[in-house]
């Protein structure tokens, strides 16, 4: 439960490359499920994501129907 996520956090816990995170975290944000905002430190640039109202109401449906199907 945090209000928004550091890419670089989010890429590690799921053990994926940028690549593959990128393309997933467009399709969300397309389907309007995450927030992506960026912002720089210096000289570095960071991302941020939060799941949105939307993305979090999808997700809670998801894991009803998973929770259906194993019983």
């Amino acid at each position: 439960g945090v209000g928004d996520a550091e890419y670089r956090a989010i890429r590690d816990a799921v053990e994926t490359n940028d690549a593959e995170l990128s393309r997933q975290l467009t399709r969300l944000s397309d389907a309007g499920y995450v927030k992506i905002t960026k912002t720089r430190a210096g000289r570095y640039a960071k991302t941020w994501l939060a799941i949105t109202p939307s993305g979090r109401n999808a997700l809670k449906s998801h894991v009803a129907a998973l929770k259906a199907i194993t019983g």
